[in-house]
Order: C-alpha cells, then sequence, then structure tokens
C-alpha cells in the first residue's frame, strides 16, 4: 500500500540528537538544519538498529544504519551497549557524534571548498556545456549534489563522445570512495580518473555504490514490492 505508514516503535533513548518520528519526518526536519547537522531515529527494521541522517548540501542527506548489540532482550527498547556502523566499532552516541559524524562533515567541508564545486547541479551542467561547447576536446568536470544519490556527491563530466556521466563519491570518516577504490583526498580521485583517460564506469564499478551504501525507507520498501511481484510471477507460471 502506496500511503502506508512506516511502522517502528518509539525507544528510550536520552539523546539530544534522537527523536521518535518518521523517516518523511525526518527527512523534512533535515531540510531545516545545517550542514553536518544531524537526527537519529528508530529504524523500520527493528529495535536493534536505529537510523543515522546527516544533512549534506542542497536537498540530499547520507543515511546510515547503526546496530545495536548487547540489548538486555529482543524486545528492549532502550539503547544497546555496543554500537557499529559498516565495519565501524563505537562505545556510545557520543562517540558516533565525534569519531563519525564529525569526520563526514570534516569531508563535506573539504568538498564544498573544491575548485570545481558547484551546489547546484542545473548550474553545474550548464558550466560543462559552456566549457565543451569552447574546447570539444577539454575533459570537464564538476562535483555537485544530486538529490537522488544519499551518502554522496556527484562527480558529473562528459565524456569524450558527450555523454553525460554522473558517479557517486561517498565520504566516509578516513576516506572517500569511488568506483571500487578508496581515496585519501579529492584530487586523488580526479587524477585517478585522468590516468583512466576518462573512461565511463564499468557495470559493475557502477553496481558498487548500490553495495556500499543503506538505502532509504523508500528504496526498501520499493525493493520488497518488486521482490513480491517477482514471487507472484514465479508462482504463477505454468497456471492454465
Amino acid at each position: 500500500e502506496k500511503n502506508k505508514p512506516h511502522r517502528y516503535h518509539a525507544r528510550f533513548i536520552e539523546d539530544e540528537h534522537f527523536k521518535n518520528i518518521t523517516p518523511t519526518q525526518a527527512v523534512a526536519e533535515l531540510q531545516t538544519m545545517e550542514i553536518g547537522d544531524y537526527l537519529i531515529r528508530p529504524s523500520t527494521k527493528g529495535n536493534d538498529k536505529l537510523d543515522l541522517l546527516i544533512k549534506f548540501p542542497g536537498n540530499s542527506y547520507g543515511i546510515y544504519e547503526i546496530i545495536e548489540k548487547d540489548k538486555k532482550s529482543r524486545g528492549d527498547l532502550t539503547l544497546g551497549k555496543k554500537l557499529s556502523i559498516d565495519m565501524d566499532q563505537f562505545e556510545d552516541l557520543d562517540d558516533i557524534h565525534w569519531n563519525f559524524v564529525e569526520k563526514i562533515k570534516e569531508k563535506l567541508d573539504k568538498i564544498m571548498r573544491h575548485k570545481r564545486w558547484e551546489p547546484d547541479i542545473d548550474r553545474a551542467l550548464q558550466a560543462l556545456s559552456t566549457e565543451r561547447s569552447a574546447n570539444p576536446n577539454l575533459a570537464t568536470y564538476r562535483i555537485t549534489v544530486e538529490p537522488e544519490l544519499k551518502s554522496t556527491v556527484c562527480f558529473m563530466w562528459i565524456s569524450k563522445d558527450g555523454q553525460l556521466i554522473k558517479e557517486p563519491i561517498r565520504p566516509t570518516p578516513s576516506e572517500y570512495r569511488y568506483r571500487h577504490d578508496s581515496y585519501d583526498k579529492l584530487d586523488s580521485i580526479i587524477n585517478r580518473w585522468k590516468t583512466l583517460k576518462y573512461r565511463p564506469p564499468s557495470e559493475n564499478e557502477a553496481r558498487t555504490y548500490e553495495r556500499q551504501r543503506f538505502k532509504t525507507d523508500a528504496e526498501e520498501e520499493q525493493d520488497r514490492a518488486m521482490q513480491e511481484k517477482n514471487s507472484q510471477t514465479v508462482r504463477g507460471y505454468g497456471k492454465v
């Protein structure tokens, strides 16, 4: 059901950034915040998970799953004693604040200071088109925001055959992720792109981003609907 509300259990967690709100409410509130600010909300996947949302430039945001361990019971609504995001372990939410969120914010600050940063994707596209028209042999790019690409910024460029390419660059606390690899700074990504002679990403490289990120609730619902549709197709196959 398209308009079915997201269901979650209200959690008993004392932290200034935690709020018992729906995914839709969380995204709406995030848009009023400053870049790098964040909030934490209950997960719709169970009482052993939380959603961390960090405000990115423009209308974009990062979404990350906090896994809780060492809980008193399956129905325990308090915070787990051990927390993790991806492969990183944290002692508590304060630890996540200083050693995850603040480091992501530092990466965002560096991105926004880059000489080819343009927060408006339409202006970024116009700049690329203008530069390419003036010099068809010029390899030109911008770093911008694509709201559809969560937890990333967009590396946008024009290939030699005139194709517009949009690739995600994912900032993490310790690195930037691009295609299959990790980089310590943005210019290292640009230099790598140049050594590849501006080759568009392969199909496998394009899928890497999907494997590296935590999906939004809307994307999870879309995946479940597709799985159900495929399941019905399989069950119906061969019927007379």
